[in-house]
């Protein structure tokens, strides 16, 4: 990558219906900085506009014109203690409850999320519902096969990694929605992911999440993917609390 690196998110990548999904966001810094990164969205991201990815002394600025979108800088691995992977039929479970959610009416505040939302076709977003897994306590899941279009042959159909970024986004959101109080809704702060391995397309992967911590302001959860029993990356995504009317939610 050069100083400058020109990018622009196609409304494909959208999370609200006019700025840029937060994973997949920070996966375009995360591109430049290597594995494994932290990157903060200072603004929402816009759509379809020209982009600056620049390097700096800490990390990479992703710019639209003098304002900064997001700032990412390389970290050490993330030392998280998983929990045990839960099994098929709770994945199953999980993804049910969590499509179950998105589709009542006026209960999913960006319905057209590239990463959740309810309203996108199969293979033009990636349609993952994490939702509450029978028995596991706090632990939510999900399950997601990567269609063709998100990997490539010349990779052997391993996934690009800006949309493993974007498939750890939302779930790491949905042990924080029940927490929220009417009319609030979350948008992502910060990030931070490593991919050990890249998960592959048409492959069936398990997706679990569950809350680290939370304020009346913040929460922070993790993700983990797996491919069978192995984890193969795992992300840890705070959550800002806003006013949903105002963010244009709905």
């Amino acid at each position: 990558m050069s100083a400058t690196d020109p990018v622009a998110i196609e409304r494909r990548f959208r999370g609200p219906d006019d700025s840029g999904q937060g994973g997949y966001t920070c996966g375009l810094v995360a591109a430049v900085l290597g594995n494994p990164a932290e990157v903060r969205l200072r603004r929402p991201p816009p759509l379809e506009r020209s982009l600056t990815r620049v390097r700096t002394a800490e990390g990479v600025e992703l710019r639209d014109g003098e304002d900064v979108v997001a700032e990412g800088r390389p970290i050490g691995a993330l030392e998280v203690e998983l929990p045990p992977r839960v099994g098929d039929d709770g994945a199953d479970a999980g993804t049910v409850g969590g499509l179950e959610w998105a589709t009542t009416p006026g209960a999913h505040p960006f319905p057209r999320c590239f990463g959740c939302g309810p309203e996108r076709e199969p293979g033009d977003a990636l349609r993952i519902f994490a939702g509450p897994v029978p028995g596991r306590d706090g632990v939510y899941a999900a399950t997601w096969t990567p269609d063709a279009s998100l990997g490539s042959d010349d990779d052997g159909g391993a996934v690009d990694e800006v949309f493993v970024w974007a498939a750890l986004d939302c779930p790491t959101s949905a042990p924080v929605v029940p927490t929220l109080a009417d009319g609030q809704a979350v948008v992502l702060g910060t990030m931070a992911a490593e991919i050990r391995v890249r998960p592959r397309v048409g492959t069936r992967h398990v997706i679990m999440s569950w809350l680290a911590e939370r304020t009346d302001r913040v929460a922070q959860a993790i993700a983990v993917l797996h491919a069978g029993d192995e984890p193969i990356a795992v992300a840890r995504g705070t959550w800002v609390h806003v006013d949903r009317e105002r963010f244009g939610g709905g």
